[in-house]
């Protein structure tokens, strides 16, 4: 299989083609959006999950196309990526078979890679041997003509069986990035549910915030979790860009506490 050189990569293609579910994957969906929002980084999204429309009816940069209907549609669809550096793909959960099936007849990686596009598969460290399954076919097919990102949800995967396979050590040989989610307090989540009650739709995490009704602690929780994962998804442009130079604004990030500060002394302050 032959791929472009890594300078002459000028798109990454995103997309979790991994069968799982409820691991927090339109979470971090919605983060790696609001962080290439921020970052300034133009970017493209094609929603073709049919059941649940996810990204297209929450982000108007997001078209729906069923790219899972038939292997025609597929084929449509990588035909028509659109040209920005970056591109992100939603498909359904449990259409890894179609999906890498299709992939691998129509060569799909070499396709791309003609037109300077790369794929990253985003892998969710599940514990169910389900996803395991699904991430190792998915290792398979792809081998390193991928970037990989490890995404660890400690809300959902409680254990430490994904980094005993032998897929994690194939996907760091291969130089997969990790970033982890971090937990938002239940009281947020339901703050968030309110602000969406009243409108009758759905609201993004940072619409919620912005809600003059919103609470201002819940507020301080989402923009930390915000925060925390925009600066794991910084640190890991190097992989989810064709160039981290694409990146216009950074993240803030607070100064480390020194170990004088962290142990201070009440009786001699």
């Amino acid at each position: 299989m032959t791929t472009k050189k890594t300078e002459e990569i000028s798109q990454k293609f995103i997309a979790c083609l991994q069968s799982t579910g409820r691991v927090g994957k339109s979470t971090f969906a919605e983060t790696l959006i609001h962080w290439l929002n921020f970052a300034g980084v133009r970017f493209a999204g094609i929603d073709s999950d049919a059941e649940h429309k996810t990204l297209s009816s929450r982000h108007k940069e997001i078209i729906f196309f069923n790219a899972v209907e038939s292997p025609d549609a597929f084929v449509k669809l990588i035909g028509a990526i659109p040209e920005s550096p970056v591109v992100i793909g939603d498909f359904p959960a449990q259409a890894t078979g179609f999906l890498l099936e299709n992939w691998n007849n129509y060569k799909v990686s070499e396709v791309l890679a003609s037109r300077g596009s790369k794929p990253v598969n985003i892998i969710f460290a599940a514990d169910d041997q389900t996803a395991q399954t699904s991430a190792a076919k998915i290792w398979k097919q792809f081998g390193t003509s991928s970037d990989y990102l490890i995404v660890r949800n400690p809300a959902r995967a409680k254990s430490d069986e994904f980094d005993k396979l032998g897929l994690y050590a194939a996907l760091k040989a291969a130089g997969a990035r990790e970033i982890t989610l971090p937990t938002i307090l239940a009281a947020t989540l339901t703050q968030v549910q309110e602000v969406a009650k009243a409108r009758r739709t759905y609201v993004t995490l940072d619409e919620a915030a912005k809600d003059s009704a919103f609470p201002m602690i819940n507020r301080f929780d989402i923009e930390a979790f915000q925060n925390k994962v925009m600066a794991q998804l910084e640190d890991a442009a190097d992989i989810l860009l064709p160039s981290p130079s694409l990146i216009k604004n950074k993240i803030h990030r607070a100064a480390a506490a020194t170990a004088a500060t962290a142990e201070i002394d009440p009786f001699n302050l």
